[in-house]
Parts: structure tokens; C-alpha cells; sequence
């Protein structure tokens, strides 16, 4: 059997946090196969690079010399010198691949979604090749695997790409399995390839994603998503200081609680894992020994009934009043452009004669414009200076006057709710309010129910 151990760009700063990262690594008497994301930073670095490529402002040499030079400090205290060249003349290699890429963008003054998923993939791409110089001069048999290469098939939607798991398990069984029995397999998390050999990335947080899907493809005895935190928390502690660990939550709770901006555990990474019934353990590389917080099928109710209070911050919500607003043929061409645009709504709200929609802020511009296929609403509102809160927990399923406590705390801490969305899992309440009355909607309901 084989664990799956996934290392976040969070916890991937500077040459020491992949030495921690080796250690942790070493201490594993299982089949280890680890997927990485690219190191701290990397990839906003990039994102800012093709920006100013398309805009005609970027020294591209100046960039990827210094994105070079940024990962060659990262092996710098790599003892063996056969190892550290290794590496560096691979880097070397990817950036200058990524250098050409870049150039094209200057010269045509576009980025096309097919350049722009391939330009994202490098940051992984040189984390890997980091990791492996690290495990290799500590003694373990490492090698880097490029997701792309060893067939980690998606469908050919650039950006926000899905997992075609079927061919991917295959693929692995043949490219990655047998390199298990000799030593550890570093993957590159982030991104994959469609059918016809174009990478395709699986969106930002895409690398936990990367882990479940190989977790799934591998029939992993256990998935371990590492961090710089204990595991999920019952609350946001720089909000809520008395906030505390919690030891265990089922899989729908986990899904539940990453929707809403838990910046633990990518949403997406539970479904492949749920699959094949592999839990998850969220632990913390500044207290390896540490139990964290195991994901799995159970479902453990607790005795205050919820188990945390989340908020996602940066939302918008638009209301629309019409008489028309129940009849599918007048409101469908409104949900289609929504659809055409990639908007996520985070919560939906509905009456005869309204419905109320929440989606990530950064999407407004694409609601506006959405909003011209629907030209019968009588009114139209939008909001911005808002927040999504949250409570999750399992127990409220089946426990009556759930509600009742929530909004009496929020009531009496002088919060004003502004729309309210109960989940179709049943496990969770979500509700709007004003940005500036999130620390005391937090502190109150973590109060009532946690406390």
C-alpha cells in the first residue's frame, strides 16, 4: 500500500522548508509517492510575468534569470555537487522554456488559454525537481515525474480542467507504479494534459486536487495534505482566538467547510478520494508527530452539534425582483451566460417574486453582463461590502432549534443578516452580512456553539 503526501507552496518558502520537508519524508517506512506545488510565490510570479508579456512590459530576461536564480538558492546547501548540477541544469532548461514561451507572448500581445495553462505548469515543474535534489543528498532514491508526461489525463478545459480518472489510473499503473518499489516518486501537483497532449492545469488550490487524483489512481492507503497549521480549526484564530483543532470530520464536512474559503483543503479534492474510500489526515510539518485532523466516510457527531463557523470574504450578492422570476424560460437564458462565464454562486436564495445570488466579487463585471439576457427583471440590487458565514457540522441534521441559536446570537451581537441559505447537505447554514460585522457574527456564534 501507499501513502500520498501533498506539500503546499505555503509551507515551500526557502531552502530550509524543503530540508523539513526531506526529513518528513525519510521518516516514512511506506511507499511514498509526494506531490508538490511550486514554491512560495512562484506562481503569482508568473501569472504577474504574462501580464505584463501581452502588455509589452515585462524584461522577460530579467525575470527568468531571477526566477532561475530564485530556485538555484533553494539547493544551495545541497552537499552533493553530482546532484546539485543535476538540478541546476534542469532548471535552467525549464526556464528557458518557459523564457520562449514568454516571448511569444511579447510578440503577439495575447495570452491564449492553451499558453497560459502550459506558462502555470513551470512553478511545479521546478519545485519537483528541487524536492528530489534534497531527498537524493539525504540518501533517499527520489525522482521527479512531470504530470503531463506520465499521463494525468483531463478533459481539454483550460483553467479549470477534470480529471478523466479511468485513463489516469491506468496510465499510473503503468508510468509511476513500478518506480514505487525502489524509491519515492516526487509528482508534479497543479496540472495535467488532455487527450491530445496540451498541459491543462486544474485551477488555483489545483495540487490537493492533483494529490486526491492520484491518491484515487493508486488505491493510496491514506492521503496527508501537509501544512503550517494543526488541521482545520472551529473558526478563523485570528478572528476567533479561543478557536481550537478539530480532531475529526466526515467528508461531507471537510467538501463543506473548503467551499467556504477553509484555505486547508481544495473542495475539489474529496470526490476522487470519497471514491475509493481513502482518508484524508491533515497534518502540520512544525509538529509532524502531531495527529491533525483525519477526513474520512464517518460521520461523528459531536455533542455542541456544530463543529465550525467559516466565513468567505471577498463576495457579492445580486438580488432581482420580477414576476418572472419562477418561470424557467425567462430566467434560463440568465443562468446559461452564468454558466458561460464560469461563475460559482456560493449560495442561492429564492421567493415568488425575487431570488438572491451569491458569487465571488472578483466575478462582478461577468454578473453585470450576464444580467443584459435577463431584460424582464423590475429591479435589480447589487451588494458588495458583504460576507458569507457558514456553520457546519454534521449533528445539525437531526438536532431541532439549530436556527433558532444561531440567529438570536448573531441578534443579540447586533449583527443584521442579510440573506439566508440552508445547504442541500443539510450539514450546513449559510447566511449574508455586512463585511464589517464578520469578527462579531464569528465570535458570537463560536460562543453559543464551540465554546
Amino acid at each position: 500500500m501507499v501513502i500520498v503526501s501533498k506539500f503546499g507552496g505555503g509551507i515551500l518558502k526557502d531552502g530550509k522548508s524543503f530540508e523539513t520537508v526531506a526529513k518528513i519524508i525519510c521518516s516514512k517506512k511506506e511507499p511514498i509517492v509526494t506531490v508538490v506545488s511550486a514554491a512560495n510565490g512562484v506562481t503569482d510570479s508568473i501569472v504577474d510575468a504574462l501580464n505584463s508579456a501581452s502588455n509589452g512590459t515585462l524584461d522577460i530576461d530579467f525575470f527568468t534569470d531571477g526566477l532561475a536564480k530564485k530556485h538555484e538558492i533553494l539547493i544551495k546547501h545541497i552537499k552533493n555537487s553530482k546532484i546539485k548540477e543535476s538540478a541546476i541544469s534542469r532548471i535552467h532548461y525549464n526556464v528557458a522554456l518557459l523564457n520562449k514561451l514568454l516571448y511569444g507572448v511579447l510578440f503577439l500581445r495575447e495570452i491564449s488559454p492553451r499558453i497560459n495553462d502550459l506558462a502555470m505548469s513551470f512553478g511545479e515543474r521546478l519545485s519537483a525537481i528541487v524536492l528530489e535534489a534534497h531527498l537524493l543528498d539525504v540518501g533517499v532514491n527520489a525522482k521527479a515525474f512531470e504530470a503531463d508526461k506520465i499521463g494525468i489525463l483531463t478533459t481539454a478545459r483550460f483553467g479549470k480542467a477534470m480529471p478523466l480518472l479511468k485513463e489516469t489510473r491506468a496510465n499510473l499503473q503503468k508510468n509511476l507504479v513500478p518506480f514505487l518499489s525502489k524509491g519515492t516518486a516526487v509528482v508534479t501537483g497543479f496540472f495535467g494534459a488532455d487527450m491530445d497532449g496540451n498541459v491543462t492545469t486544474l485551477g488555483r488550490g489545483g495540487s490537493d486536487f492533483s494529490s486526491g487524483i492520484i491518491a484515487n489512481a493508486l488505491d493510496a492507503e491514506m492521503l496527508e495534505i501537509w501544512k503550517d497549521v494543526p488541521g482545520f480549526m472551529s473558526a478563523d484564530p485570528s478572528i476567533v482566538p479561543r478557536a481550537k483543532k478539530i480532531d475529526l470530520l466526515s467528508y461531507d464536512e471537510a467538501e463543506e467547510l473548503g467551499y467556504f474559503g477553509a484555505k486547508i483543503l481544495h473542495p475539489k479534492t474529496i470526490a476522487p478520494v470519497r471514491a475509493r474510500n481513502i482518508p484524508i489526515i491533515i497534518k502540520s510539518v512544525l509538529e509532524p508527530s502531531s495527529e491533525g485532523t483525519q477526513i474520512s466516510e464517518k460521520r461523528h457527531k459531536m455533542q455542541q452539534v456544530a463543529k465550525s463557523v467559516a466565513v468567505k470574504m471577498n463576495v457579492a450578492m445580486l438580488t432581482i425582483k420580477s414576476a418572472e422570476i419562477l418561470e424557467i424560460v425567462q430566467i434560463l437564458p440568465f443562468l446559461s451566460k452564468l454558466a458561460e462565464y464560469d461563475i460559482e454562486l456560493d449560495a442561492i436564495s429564492t421567493s415568488e417574486i425575487g431570488m438572491s445570488l451569491v458569487f465571488d466579487a472578483n466575478d462582478l463585471h461577468k454578473v453585470k453582463n450576464a444580467l443584459k439576457h435577463f431584460p424582464n427583471a423590475e429591479e435589480v440590487e447589487f451588494e458588495e461590502d458583504v460576507s458569507l458565514i457558514g456553520l457546519i457540522g454534521e449533528g445539525m441534521k437531526s438536532e431541532p432549534g439549530i436556527s433558532g441559536r444561531l440567529f438570536k446570537s448573531t441578534g443579540d451581537a447586533g449583527v443584521n443578516v442579510r440573506m439566508i441559505s440552508q445547504g442541500a447537505s443539510e450539514i450546513n447554514i449559510s447566511f449574508l452580512i455586512k463585511r464589517n460585522e464578520v469578527n462579531a457574527a464569528l465570535n458570537a456564534i463560536h460562543s453559543e456553539f464551540m465554546d
